[in-house]
């Protein structure tokens, strides 16, 4: 399992190396293993981080437990889940960088190289320590930001749509109904528009139909105008000019008659004696 393979690189006590910078193959097989390990699950990461937390302890029994650690921390700051160093922010593991304070001090008091070694170490482990921190508040910061500007950008994208959709609808049921509802009541009586008569030919009726409405109209006005002495001309719209009275319509024989006869009256002598009477 992943914590007994921590387990074993922290305890080992045969880590080549160190001094020089490097490590066997063996020591950089487990290491990425443990890195791996941290993706999986919390409760594996929890196991992981409490050998590693003794281990960077400073009174740890051996030294070279203190450096196996900072060996693995140093790789799991690369490699390892961000998750990982999540719920170190969220205070769920050891405070590494407390830690690593605390071993910026160390003394060996066996050898001098060591406590070097440790110290140099412990440094620069907890400057990655403070900046993979810093990572961490910065995307947790930036987190909300992101959601409401992934909302944002949601909602106009539906709303567009939403207009796109209304536009592009064919009319409703109702519309329809609503609109063959309206049209036998607007050809009800198609030849009458504001007030004024409409000429001509209406689509409602075939031609049979006009034929039949003008031949009885003109029928009434024939009977019209035997009745009152006038032509179907004269009297169209059974009517006659009301502001002139009734005047009789005359033929051009009627014309000639009237004028001879106005003639000779005019052309008869006047006279304003009495007529002569014959006594005898």
């Amino acid at each position: 399992s992943p914590a007994e393979v921590t387990e074993r690189f922290l305890s080992c006590d045969e880590h080549a190396g160190y001094f020089s910078g490097g490590s066997t193959p063996h020591d950089a097989h487990d290491i990425e293993r443990i890195c791996r390990s941290t993706y999986s699950d919390h409760a594996t990461r929890k196991a992981i981080m409490q050998l590693l937390a003794f281990a960077v302890s400073p009174s740890s029994a051996s030294w070279r437990n203190i450096l196996a650690g900072l060996e693995l921390l140093d790789h799991l700051l690369e490699k390892g889940s961000m998750e990982l160093w999540r719920e170190c922010a969220r205070g769920e593991h050891f405070d590494a960088s407390q830690r690593l304070l605390f071993l910026s001090t160390y003394t060996n008091p066996d050898d001098p190289r060591v406590t070097k070694l440790i110290r140099t170490k412990a440094r620069m482990i907890r400057e990655k320590v403070m900046a993979k921190n810093e990572q961490v508040e910065s995307l947790r910061v930036s987190a909300p930001e992101r959601t409401t500007r992934e909302h944002a950008s949601s909602s106009a994208d539906s709303t567009e749509r939403s207009s796109s959709s209304s536009e592009n609808e064919e009319p409703s049921k109702d519309t329809e109904a609503e609109g063959s509802a309206r049209a036998p009541a607007a050809s009800k009586n198609p030849s009458i528009i504001s007030g004024f008569a409409v000429v001509g030919h209406n689509p409602d009726t075939s031609d049979s139909e006009d034929e039949h409405t003008a031949t009885s109209s003109l029928d009434a006005r024939r009977t019209l105008c035997a009745t009152t002495g006038g032509t179907p001309t004269t009297n169209y719209g059974g009517k006659q000019r009301s502001k002139l009275g009734r005047r009789r319509h005359h033929s051009a024989e009627d014309f000639d008659t009237e004028t001879s006869q106005m003639s000779r009256n005019l052309d008869a002598p006047r006279s304003n004696s009495a007529p002569a009477v014959d006594l005898l």
